[in-house]
């Protein structure tokens, strides 16, 4: 008589399968991006296959991680905390009623991280793969390739700056009002970027003419920080450096801001010192640079800030004013104290230029 089995049905497997991880990360590419999404890892994986094709058993064996990257922080966060679960089948795929069985043990609760800031993460990380899968960003164009970090200075003083790490490059100028794209670190690869670590740390160094650079300014991350800048020390006549102590160098306070708009990191710094137009007219300041003895004006539109450029003494600031529509004369000089606290909290000084009945009011 015929054989009552097909020679697959009486096939035998049996098939084992370990691995330590396996790592899934989702990336926004878009213009040369290169900003992770999430990442789903899953450690410790065994798998077990064992058999006929007419009665086959798989059972698994693994941790579930599912984690949201958090460019803000430059860091993961982990939306589904480490579950310990085992999968396990029985597959019947031959016979009159083929039957698939899939039971799902776990002896420890999962874990779910849920609060405004995973909302926010999440609601962004599905938003971004929807319009990459359904191409409605290939609508969008930009004029020039994306650059990871700006740097916008408002210290009122010209600022040069380059890597932290590369002490031999050239720094770049960068002017009182400017704001410039840079991207130091192209070498560093996506494999670095999306490591379970978190990307490397980044930091630049900022210069400034009569002050002592700062080395390492951190950037990959969002915040508000305080910058100590010291006077750089002048170099003295050799005859009279017995004679006189050298001067006490002066320190400042610079702010420096880190914030994210749209996929990139934007560093501003500040100054502590800044005059705010709160009228609604459009004024010319006339402002007094003691060391070189001479005058700058400045446009200021309204609700507009001007930054009073970093001193190294502890003189004061000197301006004047006028409204630039019309034929009007400056207005009487006012002297304004700046920032002469060293404090690793500096309050902010801010005047505010309103219309009144006199000449000027402050």
């Amino acid at each position: 008589p015929p054989p009552t089995t097909t020679p697959m049905a009486s096939l035998h497997l049996s098939v084992s399968l370990q691995v330590d991880m396996v790592r899934i990360v989702a990336i926004n590419d878009l213009n040369g991006r290169a900003v992770p999404l999430g990442a789903l890892a899953l450690s410790s994986l065994s798998l077990t296959c064992s058999g006929s094709m007419r009665s086959l058993a798989l059972s698994s064996d693994l941790t579930l991680v599912l984690q949201l990257y958090n460019p803000a922080l430059a860091a993961w966060e982990p939306l589904l905390e480490p579950w310990r679960i085992t999968p396990q089948a029985t597959v019947q795929p031959l016979g009159t009623h083929p039957l698939c069985e899939v039971q799902l043990r776990a002896e420890t609760p999962c874990d779910v991280n849920l609060s405004v800031s995973m909302f926010e993460l999440l609601s962004r990380s599905t938003l971004t793969l929807l319009e990459d899968v359904l191409g409605k960003k290939a609508v969008l164009t930009e004029s020039e390739p994306f650059s990871p970090y700006s740097l916008v200075n408002e210290t009122g003083t010209v600022v040069y700056f380059r890597s932290a790490s590369s002490a031999d490059e050239s720094a770049e100028p960068l002017h009182p009002g400017e704001e410039r794209r840079f991207d130091f670190w192209t070498h560093i690869d996506r494999l670095t970027l999306c490591a379970e670590g978190g990307p490397p740390s980044h930091a630049i160094a900022l210069l400034a003419d009569g002050w002592c650079p700062l080395e390492s300014v951190p950037v990959h991350r969002t915040g508000r920080r305080v910058l100590t800048m010291h006077a750089a020390h002048k170099a003295r006549d050799a005859s009279k450096a017995k004679a006189a102590p050298p001067p006490s160098l002066q320190s400042k306070c610079l702010i420096c801001e880190v914030f994210l708009r749209d996929d990139r990191k934007v560093v501003r710094l500040r100054s502590t010192t800044m005059l705010r137009n709160a009228t609604r007219m459009l004024l010319e300041v006339r402002l007094w640079h003691p060391h070189t003895d001479m005058e700058s004006i400045h446009p200021l539109q309204p609700a507009e800030r001007l930054p009073m450029p970093l001193r190294a003494d502890s003189g004061a600031y000197r301006i004047c004013l006028r409204p630039m529509d019309g034929d009007h004369e400056w207005s009487e000089p006012c002297t304004f104290p700046g920032d002469d606290s060293a404090s690793a909290r500096p309050a902010t000084t801010e005047l505010f230029c309103a219309c009144g009945r006199g000449p000027s009011h402050f």
